[in-house]
């Protein structure tokens, strides 16, 4: 592997991760990629001045650039190092390592009032120069469309390899486990979990009132049917749940009110215990209180996709899935990609 190829950049938004994807790489492929250093400092008034030394060895390299996007000034950062490094310094291509993607509710062309920052993230993307980009559990397809429209080559790795790990030695003397999924958006990465550890998957749909309450509606067979169709995996509904082990699978946790909810309607249908797994661990305010403190679930498992940091760490209530290997995996895949070209 020819590693003077490649330019490898992270911002500030999750550097630990970053670091992590190419030490398993390079363990992996007998690589030895290294990051580029970028000075990053700020004028008086607070502006980012942030500069990568010599610039010119930029040139006609491919550049791989590592951000998790979870506040407006990380995604600043993302958008002015991909512009620099393709516009200004004339990069060959311009790969990006996104595990976590801000925007990635407001996508719903439905819901015209609304403004589509999820496509407004992904035309700025394509202006400033991204040529490719890996994604981790997006939230919605939506997105992937928007990418492919647009030009950018996206790959959408899944984190059901590393929840399985860990959850294995945690069913080992279980049975009557189940994969739960709370609604339609969530049927996927259900599924993918389900095939790993060879459970069945049950299923709800559910609706969000005008007053933020979430209800679960009614199944029809046919919409199972379709499900069972269009994913070839057995899926039948979430009823009698006694005795049950419940393993829920959620894109992220933000409040964790609605999961909540969701887990003591389990519990009244008689599941035995409860299991909660999440990729992308937003924790907004006050979620540890809703969500941490007198949790409904026996066990939680969290992914890495934003740093959580000491302040949002729990004593260890929370496992903690780390998404490295996935990142790596593919990432390792692109490179050699590249090579080819």
């Amino acid at each position: 592997m020819k590693e003077e190829n490649f330019i490898i950049l992270s911002g500030t938004g999750h550097y630990e991760l970053a670091d992590k994807t190419i030490q398993w790489i390079n363990n992996s492929a007998g690589s030895d990629f290294k990051f580029s250093h970028i000075n990053f400092d700020s004028y008086p008034d607070g502006e980012d001045d942030f500069r990568i030394p010599k610039p010119e060895k930029i040139k006609d390299k491919n550049v791989i650039i590592f951000q998790s996007c979870n506040t407006l000034k990380l995604k600043e950062e993302f958008l002015t190092l991909v512009f620099a490094c393709k516009k200004q310094y004339q990069a060959k291509k311009v790969i990006a390592v996104m595990p976590f993607m801000m925007y990635r509710r407001q996508e719903r062309q439905e819901k015209f009032l609304e403004i589509n920052r999820n496509l407004q993230f992904v035309t700025e993307m394509k202006a400033v120069g991204v040529d490719e980009i890996l994604l981790c559990d997006i939230h919605s397809e939506t997105a992937l469309t928007y990418f492919k429209e647009a030009g950018i080559t996206v790959h959408n790795t899944s984190g059901a390899k590393i929840f399985a790990e860990l959850l294995e030695p945690v069913l080992d003397k279980e049975e009557n486990v189940v994969i739960y999924s709370p609604d339609k958006g969530s049927i996927v990465r259900a599924i993918n979990l389900a095939k790993l550890l060879h459970l069945p998957v049950l299923f709800n749909l559910k609706e969000r009132s005008a007053e933020g309450t979430v209800e679960q509606k009614e199944l029809e067979e046919s919409v199972l049917q379709s499900l069972r169709e269009e994913f070839d995996y057995p899926v039948r509904p979430a009823e009698n749940l006694d005795g049950q082990v419940v393993i829920m699978v959620e894109d992220e946790i933000a409040t964790g009110s609605t999961a909540k909810m969701t887990a003591k309607k389990l519990k009244e249908r008689g599941a035995k215990k409860l299991i909660f797994c999440a990729t992308h661990p937003v924790c907004t305010s006050g979620w540890k209180r809703t969500f941490v403190e007198d949790s409904p679930f026996d066990k939680i498992i969290l992914g890495n996709t934003v740093d959580r940091g000491y302040k949002k760490s729990t004593g260890g209530k929370v496992t903690n899935a780390s998404m490295h290997p996935v990142l790596a995996i593919k990432l390792l895949s692109v490179i050699r990609e590249c090579e080819k070209e």
